[in-house]
């Protein structure tokens, strides 16, 4: 189960990785390219994640 500390972290992480994205735009284009890559590889995997945020059906979460 994840903690308060562990969310925090996270955060913490993707914001520094935003703020990097904003200064280097070089950075930026690998990261999405990356996530491009990654829909197209796990299809299905994203499909039903999107299907599941729709639905509110976001089991997952809860559990982590």
């Amino acid at each position: 189960m994840r903690t308060y500390q562990d969310l925090t972290d996270v955060m913490d992480d993707v914001k520094e990785l935003l703020e990097s994205m904003e200064r280097i735009p070089l950075l930026r284009y690998e990261v999405l390219s990356f996530f491009q890559k990654f829909k197209l590889e796990y299809k299905e995997l994203v499909e039903s994640s999107e299907k599941e945020i729709k639905t509110g059906d976001d089991k997952g979460s809860k559990n982590s």
